[in-house]
């Protein structure tokens, strides 16, 4: 295998655990906001904020070698 493909395959695999983070707790999260009232947000929005941001935090620590990785691949192609 070559090395962009390696890296290409690293950065699939970085983005698939964004993706499986994502989906099953920031995105559910963020319906459950939706359906809530601006004026009247329920007592525990807070632990929610922070559920979401303690989520959020994790899947970018994928998202960002993800896109290093994809850009590593396309430079070393080129070179």
């Amino acid at each position: 295998r070559s090395v962009p493909g390696q890296l290409a395959t690293a950065g699939a695999v970085c983005y698939a655990a964004v993706m499986a983070i994502g989906v099953p707790t920031c995105v559910r999260i963020n319906k459950q906001i939706a359906l809530w009232s601006i004026q009247n947000p329920p007592d525990q929005w807070r632990q929610a904020r922070a559920r979401w941001l303690q989520f959020h935090a994790i899947r970018t620590l994928f998202a960002v070698p993800a896109l290093a990785l994809y850009l590593l691949a396309v430079i070393s192609s080129t070179i």
